[in-house]
């Protein structure tokens, strides 16, 4: 676990540097907990999504974790991290790859959890659950709701279709078969921007990229999404400065 700490304001046309202020040791899983019955694969955590909300930070894992949630707890005191539990509610136990957490605007009570929504089959819903968008209230795990519930329980499959009807570029004038969402945000506003990471044929043919996709809460108890719409798209060819793919990580 690395803490940085960078000025504010920076662009690309200002480069700064950042600092690492504190260096630690996360404990995610218990010593004991395996892949493997016979203990020889053990798990490994990989965090995609950290919040902090009143005085707990939430952390997901973006793996699948057996016998345990992916989703987990913590306290901050000091630079002195410590789990104090896992989120072991079916809701969020069925999502599968989270990628980021969004924090309500205003009174700041209501947590998003977001999937990757980057694998689906067509053949059957083994894959349902990594299309997954979660809502709970800060401290009510137990209440967790999935947006837009469709397909395999648990899951928001209906969502897609407005994905690909805003991901739609010169090779795929319909919209990209495959992409991969990688950071969730929500504006003062309330307006939500899923941040689009990679985009191309499929998991295997895709190309980097850093593209934000606005939506609005709607309907009853603001559990439905309106239409999708790309409102950024970088663009290699303005920043010549930088000589290498660019693939969007985060938001905040």
């Amino acid at each position: 676990m690395l803490l940085l700490s960078a000025p504010m304001g920076m662009t690309l046309g200002n480069p700064t540097t950042a600092k690492i202020t504190y260096r630690g040791v996360f404990d995610c899983f218990e010593e004991s907990l395996s892949y493997a019955e016979d203990g020889s694969k053990p798990v490994f955590c990989e965090p995609s999504a950290v919040i902090q909300a009143e005085n707990q930070l939430y952390i997901a894992s973006d793996k699948d974790i057996p016998g345990a949630s992916s989703v987990m707890t913590a306290q901050l005191q000091g630079n002195i991290l410590t789990r104090t539990g896992y989120v072991e509610v079916p809701q969020i136990q069925q999502l599968s790859k989270a990628e980021d957490f969004a924090l309500e605007p205003g009174k700041r009570k209501r947590i998003f959890l977001s999937s990757g929504f980057d694998r689906v089959f067509l053949e059957n819903a083994s894959k349902d659950s990594y299309n997954t968008l979660l809502t709970w209230e800060v401290g009510k795990e137990e209440e967790a709701e999935v947006i837009e519930p469709t397909g395999f329980p648990g899951s928001s499959l209906s969502l897609r279709p407005r994905f690909l009807r805003a991901l739609t570029t010169k090779k795929f004038p319909s919209g990209a078969p495959y992409w991969k969402v990688e950071a969730l945000t929500i504006l003062p506003t309330g307006k939500i921007l899923f941040g689009i990471r990679e985009l191309g044929s499929n998991y295997e043919d895709f190309d980097y990229t850093l593209q934000l996709v606005a939506t609005e809460l709607t309907g009853k108890n603001n559990h439905c999404l309106g239409n999708f719409k790309r409102i950024y798209e970088y663009d290699p060819q303005t920043h010549p400065q930088i000589d290498r793919p660019v693939g969007l990580s985060s938001a905040a």
